[in-house]
């Protein structure tokens, strides 16, 4: 069982769960050959001895790391994640932060996407919930339409749940007939004095 299984609660299901999409790591993997080539470059038309060129190696190293590494290492840590509950968003590398919106506590769904988010089919979800919570953006959602729709059913369902479970269930309501017993209340019985004696 991994780490978000066990942070779920009773009878709660995972239904999406999400990263940001793919289009996020493009201009990383992008400068990968883009600075592997510079440093080559570099070391070529320079003036040539060990120092300079470990000093081209070192920053070449560090610009993979800024450019390329960090931003796969937060892409891979960021989770948008849906259950049948709540809607979940982890994210961070080394300071892990999370925020979780319940269901019932949603007021609005609605997606945001621009001309280059159709293409891949992504885009920006927003969440406007009752409360202190406000408003939750998750970023490059791929296939953010069917989300949203995913969400709204879910909401709706859970809706719906709360309100069956609202008052007693059918058939726990008292028999027929199992009212109050006559002279059962305080005061005297029928036929009795006020001691209760004949």
């Amino acid at each position: 069982m991994g780490k978000l299984e066990r942070q779920l609660g009773a009878d709660e299901q995972i239904v999406l769960n999400l990263r940001p999409h793919w289009r996020q790591l493009v201009l990383p993997i992008a400068a990968v050959p883009v600075l592997i080539g510079l440093a080559a470059f570099a070391i070529g038309i320079g003036p040539g001895g060990t120092i300079y060129d470990w000093i081209i190696i070192a920053v070449a190293v560090v610009l993979l790391i800024w450019l390329s590494l960090l931003p796969y290492w937060r892409w891979h840590a960021t989770r948008y994640v849906v259950t049948n509950r709540r809607v979940l968003y982890r994210t961070g590398i080394v300071t892990r932060i999370g925020r979780d919106v319940p269901l019932y506590r949603l007021n609005d769904v609605h997606f945001e996407n621009t001309i280059s988010d159709r293409l891949t089919g992504s885009g920006d979800l927003i969440l406007e919930s009752a409360g202190e919570q406000g408003q939750l953006r998750f970023t490059n959602v791929p296939k953010v339409e069917e989300v949203q729709r995913v969400i709204f059913r879910l909401t709706e369902e859970d809706d719906q749940r709360r309100r069956g479970g609202l008052g007693p269930a059918p058939g726990s309501g008292p028999a027929p007939g199992s009212g109050p017993i006559p002279g059962a209340g305080p005061g005297p019985l029928p036929g009795t004095r006020p001691d209760n004696t004949p």
